[in-house]
């Protein structure tokens, strides 16, 4: 379930790519404002506009979500006051004194740093490739739509053997081969793309 949730991320990524090609390529000067001017307005408003309307449309409870019937609402309630009493209160010199804290920080950190490595370099990427045109950019989208197939059958796969560690580990080393690998060739589009999706797609799973 927190891989559907999360997976609007890949999602965005498929979206996002052909629609900021198709505007970059549209609306340069128009009104006297650059491409990249209107990306950020255009592309803006939606937040902007769903940002407010999560605090009015959004239950802020479990009981004020229509969409479940009273056994789900409880079950909900259950799971939460049982997980609430299984933890323990540490003091801020704990936390940080503890070496699986920050092992686990630092596990969490490369993730992350990955992801937004692909984030914000694909596109120029995927033009030393040999995509010039901005309405090409579409090509970003490969390795997000690899990464949604990915997420998918890695998490399913570890809630059918009720197993994490391993899952996440063989999803971060091939994570790694595909970036080390995209470096070799990058000059070819179609290998650039294989060994780029290679990498976003083990990453998107570590969510």
């Amino acid at each position: 379930m927190n891989a559907l949730f999360m997976i609007d991320i890949p999602v965005a990524g498929v979206i996002g790519g052909p629609l900021s090609g198709w505007i970059m390529a549209m609306f340069n000067g128009v009104h006297d404002l650059s491409n990249w001017q209107w990306l950020f307005l255009i592309e803006a408003v939606p937040s902007l506009v769903f940002g407010v309307l999560v605090l009015f449309l959004l239950p802020n409870s479990i009981r004020a979500a229509s969409w479940l019937d009273d056994s789900q609402q409880q079950l909900l309630e259950d799971n939460i006051a049982r997980n609430s009493h299984a933890g323990a209160d540490h003091s801020l010199k704990h936390v940080i004194s503890n070496g699986r804290v920050w092992h686990l920080a630092a596990i969490y950190f490369c993730c992350m740093m990955s992801l937004y490595g692909v984030s914000f370099y694909l596109p120029p990427l995927i033009k030393a490739a040999g995509v010039k045109d901005a309405l090409d950019v579409e090509f970003t989208a490969v390795p997000y739509a690899v990464a949604i197939a990915s997420m998918i059958f890695v998490t399913r796969s570890s809630d059918r053997r009720h197993e994490r560690r391993w899952h996440l580990a063989a999803a971060a080393l091939v994570a790694a081969a595909g970036f080390y690998v995209s470096t070799l060739f990058n000059a070819d589009l179609t290998f650039a793309l294989i060994t780029l999706s290679l990498a976003t797609a083990p990453q998107a799973s570590c969510r």
